[in-house]
C-alpha cells in the first residue's frame, strides 16, 4: 500500500479494460489479486475513482460466486469505491439490472442485502434516480424465489425500495409479473 500512494487517476486507456478482464478471468488467483488491486485502487485514488466507475461494476458479478471469501473481499471493496462515489452510477447501469433477475441465489442475496444497506445507511440521496425502478422486476421475482434466502433478502429490501421508487410505481410494475405470481407479490 505504501508503493502504491503515488498512483494517478490518469492509469492509461487499456487499463480499465485489463482490469475487467482480471476480474472476469477463469483463475481465481487472478481473480483475487484484481480484486486486491481494486480495493488498493480504491484506497488510494480516493475520489479519483470517478474517472473508473465503470470498473466498479465489474465487481457485480463476481458476488454470483459459492465462496464467502470471495463474496467478502467484492462487497469490502464495492464499500471502499463508494465511499469515494455515491451509489448513483452504480444503479444506472444495465448490469445492476441484469444482476437483479440473475439466476444465481448467491448473486441476489448478496446484492440485495448490500444495497439494502447501502438504501439504510445515510450514503444515499433522499431520492435515487429513477433507473432504480428497473430493479423492481427483480426484486419482485426474488419475493418469488424458491430459495428461502433470497425471499428473506427481497423482503427487507422491499420497504426501502418502495420509499425511493413510489408506491404508485411499484404497483405499476405488478402488472409487468407473471398471472400466476401476481397474486403473491400484490400481498
Amino acid at each position: 500500500m505504501n508503493g502504491a500512494m503515488n498512483i494517478q487517476p490518469n492509469l492509461g486507456s487499456d487499463f480499465q479494460a485489463s482490469m475487467k478482464g482480471r476480474l472476469s478471468d477463469k483463475n481465481m488467483a487472478v481473480k483475487t489479486k484484481a480484486i486486491g488491486v481494486m480495493s488498493t485502487l480504491g484506497k488510494v485514488l480516493g475520489t479519483g475513482t470517478k474517472k473508473h466507475k465503470e470498473l466498479m461494476v465489474s465487481l457485480i458479478p463476481l458476488l454470483a460466486d459459492s465462496k464467502k471469501m470471495i463474496q467478502t473481499q467484492v462487497l469490502d471493496v464495492m464499500n471502499i469505491w463508494i465511499e469515494h462515489l455515491t451509489i448513483r452510477p452504480l444503479l444506472t447501469g444495465e448490469d445492476l439490472v441484469a444482476a437483479s433477475t440473475d439466476n444465481n441465489p448467491n448473486l441476489r442475496i448478496c446484492l440485495f442485502t448490500w444495497l439494502t444497506e447501502q438504501i439504510k445507511t445515510a450514503k444515499v440521496p433522499p431520492r435515487l434516480p429513477k433507473e432504480l425502478n428497473l430493479l423492481v422486476l427483480g426484486l419482485y421475482k426474488s419475493l418469488e424465489d424458491r430459495n428461502p434466502d433470497v425471499r428473506k433478502v427481497a423482503q427487507a429490501l422491499l420497504p426501502y425500495m418502495m420509499a425511493h421508487v413510489g408506491y404508485s410505481q411499484m404497483v405499476e410494475k405488478v402488472g409487468s409479473v407473471d398471472a400466476k405470481n401476481k397474486k403473491t407479490v400484490q400481498v
